[in-house]
C-alpha cells in the first residue's frame, strides 16, 4: 500500500456509495490488481460444434479508496452475538475433565464479582496464576465455545510473550475450528471477534502467522474430545441460588438468589477474554 501507507479500510467507489459514503472530490484512487475470471469455448472449425471450454483468471487494474477519502454515514459496528444453541453439553463435559487433568479449576462463579456472574460483562477468562478458568452461565453452545477459547489460552506456549491481538486471535480461531469439528457453528461470535483483534494490524499477516499454532492447539483439544468417555456427568453445575442447567428438567433456571455468598480464593490479576 505504498500509494497510501496510512490506509486502513478500502473499498471501490460504488461499494462506498452502498454503505452510505461518498468519495471526496479530488481524491485519487489506489490502484490494485483485481481478478477477472474468464471462460472461453472453442468451436471445431470442421463441424462447427463447441468442443473445448477453457477457464482461467486474468487480472485488471482497479481502483479503491480508503475510508479517510470518503465522507458520509458511520460504518456499522460489528457486534458479538451471544450464541444460543443447545448443543455442546457432552463436549463441555469432556473438556471440563481435560481441564482437570491439566490441573485447572473450571468455575461458573466469577471471583471478580464475589461469585455473582450476573454482573460479569465478559463471557469468561483464564487466570494463569491461579490455574483457573471462569465460564459465565449461558446457552450450552456459548459456554462450550468460551471453554475452548480459555483452554486455548492455557495451551498457548507464547501467551506471556505474544501481543494481545495475537493471543485473542489464536484462542478464538481455535474455538471456531474445534467447534466446527463437532458440527457446531460459532461464526456469529467468532468472526466478529477475530475481525476486531486482527484490524489492529495487518489482519492477513497475523492470521497467516498464527495458523500453525491454531492447528496444533485445535488438534490437542479435538483429541481430548474424541478420547472422552462421554459417560461422566455434565459438569455445568446447578444451584437454585445462582441458576444454571437444571439436570432434572434440562432447562435453564434463573437464579433465586443471585447475590448468595460463595466461598472463593482471593483473585489474582486476571486475563479477560471471550
Amino acid at each position: 500500500m505504498c500509494q497510501r501507507p496510512d490506509a486502513t479500510q478500502v473499498a471501490g467507489y460504488t461499494t462506498w456509495q452502498r454503505l452510505g459514503r461518498q468519495v471526496k472530490q479530488g481524491e485519487h484512487g489506489i490502484a490494485i490488481l483485481a481478478p477477472r475470471p474468464y471462460r472461453m469455448t472453442e468451436s471445431n472449425e470442421q463441424t462447427g460444434e463447441e468442443a473445448v471450454t477453457r477457464q482461467g483468471c486474468a487480472f485488471r487494474t482497479a481502483f479503491v479508496f480508503d475510508i479517510g477519502q470518503t465522507e458520509g454515514s458511520e460504518l456499522p459496528i460489528l457486534e458479538l452475538a451471544t450464541l444460543t444453541g443447545d448443543d455442546g453439553d457432552d463436549l463441555y463435559a469432556a473438556l471440563f475433565h481435560f481441564a482437570q487433568d491439566e490441573g485447572l479449576t473450571v468455575t461458573n462463579h466469577d471471583p471478580r464479582t464475589t461469585g455473582d456472574d450476573n454482573h460479569s460483562s465478559y463471557k469468561g477468562y483464564y487466570n494463569r496464576a491461579q490455574q483457573l478458568i471462569f465460564v459465565k452461565r449461558n446457552a450450552p453452545t456459548q459456554m462450550l465455545k468460551t471453554l475452548i477459547h480459555e483452554l486455548a489460552h492455557h495451551l498457548d506456549e507464547d501467551l506471556i510473550t505474544s501481543p494481545r491481538q495475537e493471543q485473542e486471535t489464536v484462542a478464538e480461531a481455535t474455538a471456531f475450528v474445534v467447534a466446527a469439528h463437532a458440527d457446531i457453528d460459532t461464526s456469529a461470535y467468532s468472526f466478529p471477534y477475530v475481525a476486531h483483534w486482527t484490524r489492529r494490524q495487518d489482519g492477513f499477516a497475523l492470521i497467516k502467522k498464527v495458523m500453525g499454532k491454531v492447528q496444533r492447539i485445535a488438534h490437542h483439544l479435538i483429541d481430548a474430545l474424541e478420547s472422552g468417555t462421554g459417560d461422566d456427568p455434565v459438569p455445568m453445575p446447578f444451584d437454585p441460588k445462582v441458576g444454571g442447567i437444571n439436570p432434572d428438567t434440562g432447562s435453564y433456571d434463573t437464579p433465586t438468589d443471585p447475590f448468595a455468598p460463595i466461598s472463593l480464593p482471593t483473585p489474582q490479576p486476571l486475563l479477560p477474554a471471550a
